[in-house]
């Protein structure tokens, strides 16, 4: 065995004791020197491995190495022992499993040994074959193209009408859309490198193309309780039997209290219009009033004096009893007073005295 053999079967067993010890492979970042030598001797020796300078003998070397392990098992053997656990646990072995486990070892040779020769295509086709029928194990997780992560979040963009909504609130699919925009449109584009400047611009063009889920939702809201509100002469109620009112209600309750920020003024000022609404309640005693003043003109002056008569009349009791009970509002009083007799003279002396 030559010095340059024997220095490599050396720092093949050194990796391989990082990796029983810490459950890992070393870390580029790592605060450790000596760690970080590791590592940067395990992405040359990985190099070298797969442009051919290395031997068969070295290649299966590293390999153990980097599966945690120092003697040589050959891939085929060592998928039986990931097919195996998987039948008798019902999943493959964890990277998180505990140190110098067989678990571990089990998961380090698919993680840093096989799965590699997947990606690359120098597996042989009979251990892959017999990967791919343990669930999951031939799974080779890729970084997908930029470009077409950009050319995916625009025909988004264009067959749903607006962005992915943001804050995780979506699909699957949409939270790594929202997430890969949300990454690629941080900071200054004009201190990007071309390429990343490029990107960023695409996406703000897209942003002021697109508005995003929650503004598309929030005009459509808004239209939708307008529509609602020129339709009944009053805003949605909250106890409505309804569904879609009670959603309206609902909406209008939290934008109203607080104004979204971020909003053009063009539709902050529709919604105070719209809070500006009179509310079921306020709009039924309105058309009630209306009522009972048109009745006193179709009657020369003269109110209802029974149910029988006319159902206002249940309505003035109602109205008379709020005054004695301190609950009728003195706007409401005052419109009253307008038609004689809505309000008797004793009525009105005694809620005064009170």
């Amino acid at each position: 065995m030559t010095t340059r053999q024997q220095m490599w079967k050396n720092r093949c067993a050194e990796l391989s004791a990082w990796i029983q010890d810490h459950g890992r492979p070393p870390r580029q970042t790592s605060g450790l020197s000596a760690e970080r030598g590791l590592y940067h001797w395990l992405s040359n020796a990985r190099r070298q491995v797969h442009a051919g300078t290395r031997s068969t003998e070295e290649a299966d070397q590293l390999e153990s190495a980097a599966a945690g392990t120092a003697s040589r098992v050959a891939t085929a053997d060592r998928i039986k022992m990931i097919a195996a656990f998987h039948a008798e646990h019902g999943r493959l072995p964890l990277s998180t499993a505990p140190k110098g486990s067989h678990e571990l070892e089990l998961a380090n040779a698919l993680i840093y040994g096989i799965r590699p020769k997947v990606a690359k295509g120098t597996i042989k086709a009979e251990d892959l074959a017999s990967l791919s029928r343990i669930p999951g194990a031939a799974v080779v997780r890729t970084v997908p193209d930029q470009d077409d992560t950009l050319a995916e979040l625009t025909a988004y963009a264009e067959r749903h009408g607006h962005m992915p909504p943001k804050g995780g609130s979506g699909t699957q699919d949409e939270n790594r859309l929202a997430s890969w925009w949300r990454n690629n449109s941080r900071g200054n584009p004009e201190s990007k490198t071309p390429k990343l400047r490029a990107r960023h611009e695409a996406l703000l063009g897209l942003e002021a193309s697109y508005p995003s889920k929650a503004d598309t939702i929030f005009k459509s809201s808004l239209r939708h309780a307008e529509e609602f509100v020129a339709a009944t002469g009053h805003l949605p109620s909250s106890r409505a039997k309804a569904v879609e009112e009670r959603k309206l209600a609902g909406w209008l309750a939290r934008y109203v209290a607080a104004e979204p920020a971020g909003q053009p003024e063009e539709l902050r000022v529709r919604l105070r219009a719209l809070a500006a609404a009179p509310t079921r309640i306020e709009h039924e005693w309105e058309a009630n009033f209306a009522a009972v003043a048109d009745y006193a003109a179709s009657h020369a002056g003269r109110l209802p004096s029974s149910w029988h008569e006319d159902p206002l009349f249940s309505w003035l009791t109602v109205q008379r009893r709020a005054l004695r009970g301190g609950k009728l509002s003195d706007a409401r009083l005052q419109k009253l007073l307008t038609i004689p007799g809505a309000i008797p003279a004793q009525a009105l002396a005694a809620a005064a005295a009170a």
